[in-house]
């Protein structure tokens, strides 16, 4: 009796601390949702938006290249690009074939795939982190998103 007794305290004592270690409350995570609590999660959701930008690099030679966007957000963008390009490189972004004049816009490259070996790389390009947007920029780029050009 003492010794069936002694298995079944310790059976049940098992059974209460594998109920808690798994129900420990854990603010990263929602249910068998975990949630991305980094500080390089986006406030803004991307659009998916493909349409020529002219890029401009401020590298001293002002070389101009075309590329193409594949998402946007208020944000920043990511653009579709073999040109080797390099993390926290300044640039400016024209949108001229959306909007049919000459808007360029300040942005810094956060990270970018163009260097890594073709056969590593589904998607070439780069990401980009818009600067400096005053408010008509800003009511551009929403414009850009919200179709109101596309």
């Amino acid at each position: 009796g003492l010794f069936l007794t002694g298995i079944l305290f310790w059976l049940i004592i098992k059974i209460i601390e594998k109920t808690k270690s798994s129900d420990n409350f854990n603010e990263n995570k929602i249910g068998n949702y975990k949630i991305n609590s980094s500080p390089n999660m986006r406030k803004y959701e991307r659009i998916n938006k493909n349409f020529p930008v002219e890029i401009k690099r401020n590298n001293g030679a002002n070389e101009i290249f075309i590329a193409e966007t594949k998402d946007i957000s208020i944000m920043g963008a990511f653009i579709i690009c073999k040109n080797k390009i390099n993390i926290n490189e300044d640039i400016q972004i024209n949108f001229n074939s959306v909007l049919k004049n000459n808007i360029w816009l300040d942005a810094k490259v956060v990270w970018s795939n163009t260097h890594l070996p073709e056969k590593k790389v589904i998607i070439p390009g780069f990401g980009v982190k818009f600067l400096n947007l005053e408010t008509d920029k800003k009511n551009i780029l929403y414009s850009i998103i919200d179709n109101s050009f596309c």
